[in-house]
């Protein structure tokens, strides 16, 4: 069975992305459409392949894919990442480390893309800081997802979302 899309090609959920980013080969193609140069009245219609647009956002440091981080070898988060999608290959728990807050420059988003983070969790480690009270956070809900910000003063963090 597919992943449903719905026909006008739109996204509106994470839960939709989660289903169609783990699916994709890298080769589909995405057709982005912009109103274009509004005074000829010409829309600009552009394609893209998926690989592409990772490759493009990648580069940017605002979305990371990590695969495997465990509590040996932890994922350093930095601090102008956005978004981090954690797609194991492996069933085993994974670790991340975040940075100072003083450092971060938007709130980050954990999200377990797989969907088994609840037999395999996911834990936020705030090294020397706390968020909401708390040295660590876990994603323990399949699919589950957390979004912390640093807090105005740069001292830690709280989860925003």
């Amino acid at each position: 069975m597919g992943t449903f899309v719905p026909l006008d090609g739109r996204i509106t959920s994470l839960q939709q992305w989660s289903a169609v980013f783990t699916s994709l080969t890298g080769t589909e193609v995405i057709e982005i459409v912009s109103p274009g140069n509004p005074l000829s009245g010409v829309p600009a219609n552009y394609q893209i392949t998926t690989a592409q647009l990772l490759t493009f956002a990648q580069s940017f440091n605002i979305v990371q894919v990590i695969s495997d981080a465990t509590s040996a070898t932890p994922f350093a988060v930095t601090s102008s990442v956005a978004r981090v999608l954690i797609n194991k290959t492996s069933g085993t728990a994974t670790f991340l480390t975040m940075p100072l807050a003083s450092t971060m420059l938007t709130p980050t988003l954990i999200k377990d893309i797989k969907g088994d983070a609840s037999s395999n969790n996911i834990t936020l480690l705030f090294t020397g800081q706390l968020c909401d009270g708390l040295s660590q956070l876990v994603i323990d809900v399949n699919y589950g997802w957390v979004e912390v910000s640093p807090l105005p003063n740069g001292t830690g963090f709280y989860q925003s979302r």
